[in-house]
């Protein structure tokens, strides 16, 4: 570890190198440090296949914690735009804040994004992106509505993540006329309400015939939100946010060494989105 930190404050400084003395402080490390330790002992005790066993342990342990394994993982399960959606991504994500030609008809923001604190005030968690491109997104004029979704699990008084969303969202200065809300205690359900608030949109003569639909979620997430809106007959325009790449692909070289518990999950939650495409959802 030490050799680690020094490499980190030679190439990168002091501020870098004291990050990685943290990292080094954490549990996570511990069990990092304490396989190397066994593993040592158990060679100095002659004690080989132990020792491969261990030895075998540290090193998933390393990779499981390494942010550059985590971030090539996320690039295999992130959303990846064809050339033919670049053009409409690069209209629909809004991120210089300039109007389109033809405004979508309705934005949906997936549920999970959000949660209530003490005292009920709603706020975003990591990928509240998701609402904050939406907000982006009506305030440059690309789209006329903004749908928020997600049933919460959780017994009374228990806020549901569209609720949240919306709170937020007209705390970013989008109009509440302008914002409406569907349940689905997952993506699977959100879909199925979805096409039913669309249904009656257009019985109502509010919706075209062939709406123009944007889906925001995580670019982790998109894949299999994509695939249940096909199954579910709905044609939308995909657009991610909150990329788990961005965030690993700058962190040093060295740094990476140390296992991270913000890789672990990462990790973690790519292998829960490449289980859900195994299951079909």
């Amino acid at each position: 570890m030490a050799v680690i930190a020094g490499l980190t404050m030679f190439h990168e400084g002091w501020v870098a190198g004291r990050r990685v003395i943290l990292a080094c402080l954490m549990p996570i490390a511990w069990v990092w440090c304490g396989l190397w330790g066994q593993f040592v002992w158990l060679v100095s005790q002659a004690r080989y296949r132990l020792a491969s066993a261990i030895l075998l342990a540290f090193a998933g342990w390393t990779l499981l914690g390494n942010t550059h394994f985590s971030a090539w993982f996320a690039s295999k399960v992130e959303y990846q735009a064809t050339p033919s959606e670049s053009a409409n991504l690069d209209r629909y994500q809004a991120i210089q804040n300039q109007p389109v030609d033809r405004p979508l008809d309705v934005i949906v923001v997936l549920g999970g994004s959000t949660q209530t604190m003490k005292g009920g005030q709603p706020e975003l968690m990591r990928d509240g992106e998701r609402v904050v491109s939406a907000a982006q997104i009506w305030h440059a004029g690309n789209c006329r509505h903004i749908l928020t979704t997600g049933s919460t699990t959780k017994p009374p008084p228990a806020d549901h993540p569209r609720d949240q969303a919306r709170r937020i969202l007209i705390s970013l200065d989008v109009p509440p006329e302008a914002i409406d809300t569907i349940p689905g205690v997952n993506t699977a359900a959100e879909m199925k309400s979805l096409r039913t608030w669309i249904a009656d949109q257009q019985d109502a003569s509010r919706l075209g015939p062939n709406p123009q639909v944007g889906l925001i979620t995580s670019a982790f997430h998109l894949p299999p939100a994509l695939r249940l809106a096909k199954k579910a007959e709905l044609a939308v325009i995909p657009i991610p946010c909150a990329f788990r790449v961005a965030d690993a692909e700058n962190r040093a070289a060295w740094y990476a060494l140390v296992p991270s518990d913000g890789a672990i999950q990462d990790v973690a939650t790519c292998l829960k989105e490449c289980l859900a495409r195994i299951a079909g959802q």
